[in-house]
């Protein structure tokens, strides 16, 4: 319910990296909570990606991706840096939703074609996450980074 997350509620749900050093210290110790730095999972999805470089658009776009811990799900979508918060621009970004939609963006003019490819890239892309404030704040990247990319 939106009152649960707005008015005085309004800071319990943030992002890690926005949590106190002590809620983080919490939260590891009592859930085995941690977040991988950006430039980890780069290197990651990179070497994952290097596998489908020669693959045709529609391939791509279909291929499945899972993160079975996604927390924030910045393995998915990099909409800021997990360490600082801080914003990450469009062009920057490396998570494997990121990675279709910037190539669906690059080779795609028709609207329609760019809509009916990024349902494929969506409906081939999975996290799963038990912590219920991780989940939502996934939820509100993926849906955010359809709408950064639909704006670009």
């Amino acid at each position: 319910m939106p009152g649960l997350l707005t008015g005085t509620m309004s800071q319990i749900i943030k992002p890690r990296a926005l949590k106190s050093q002590e809620l983080k210290k919490k939260r590891t110790k009592s859930k085995a909570e941690v977040f991988t730095p950006t430039w980890v999972v780069k290197k990651q999805n990179d070497a994952v990606d290097q596998n489908f470089t020669n693959d045709d658009l529609e391939t791509y776009t279909q291929r499945t991706w899972l993160e079975i811990t996604c927390g924030e799900a910045p393995y998915m979508a990099t909409r800021y840096d997990m360490e600082t918060g801080s914003s990450v621009a469009i062009a920057e970004r490396v998570g494997f939703v990121d990675r279709k939609l910037r190539r669906i963006s690059a080779e795609v003019d028709d609207a329609a074609e760019w809509q009916r490819l990024v349902e494929l890239a969506y409906q081939s892309s999975y996290g799963f996450e038990w912590s219920g404030d991780s989940l939502l704040l996934a939820r509100e990247n993926l849906l955010y980074t359809y709408r950064d990319y639909f704006v670009a």
